[in-house]
């Protein structure tokens, strides 16, 4: 009876820790389509403020207005946060970080206050289409990261460790089950023996 009891309670953690496991593996699935989507589409968002403040370079060379310069200070404001957001949401995926996440979030706020500015000031079509492709591929990315955040702290702090102590326990629950039935073959022995 006391085998049985120790097989079943052995046999039930082992069950709770499959699922969790099986709940790992689909965070850590969708952690990587997560960070899939923060490559892609802050590859957009730079590569579509990079052209949209390109085309005003060469717009300035060709006929040089106030309106025009600031567009470009503007955009490359825009440019250069696309690259300091990226770097925090990099540094914060590879060691996860309360400030560095507040940095990330900051530095995105920042980085679309700027872009509303810079869309008040165009007028041109390629500089509005370029802008929306901006916005939508930094709209994805915001809600990437804030996915990705949310899935890593589920992983972390509660089927890790749950996965840790029921593995501490179905492995004491099995060397448990194996002393408790060498002694009941033994006692057995020195039974039939006696």
């Amino acid at each position: 009876d006391l085998l049985l009891e120790d097989l079943k309670k052995t046999r039930q953690s082992t069950e709770e820790y499959q699922t969790l496991y099986l709940r790992g593996v689909s965070l850590l699935t969708e952690l990587n389509n997560q960070a899939s989507i923060l490559e892609t589409e802050g590859e957009n968002i730079t590569l579509n403020i990079q052209q949209y403040v390109e085309s005003k370079r060469l717009e300035i060379k060709k006929y040089l207005n106030k309106k025009t310069v600031e567009k470009i200070n503007n955009g490359s404001n825009i440019w250069q946060y696309t690259y300091v957001t990226r770097l925090h949401e990099k540094k914060y995926r590879l060691s996860p970080n309360d400030e560095v996440f507040e940095s990330f979030k900051n530095d995105y706020q920042f980085m679309q206050s700027e872009w509303l500015r810079l869309k008040e000031m165009s007028d041109q079509d390629f500089e509005l289409e370029k802008l929306e492709q901006f916005n939508i591929a930094s709209n994805k990315y915001e809600s990437a990261m804030l996915s990705w955040v949310n899935l890593n702290k589920q992983l972390v702090t509660k089927v890790l460790p749950q996965m840790k102590h029921l593995g501490n326990g179905v492995i004491s629950s099995a060397i448990l089950s194996a002393e408790n039935s060498v002694k009941q073959m033994s006692d057995r022995r020195n039974a039939i023996a006696i």
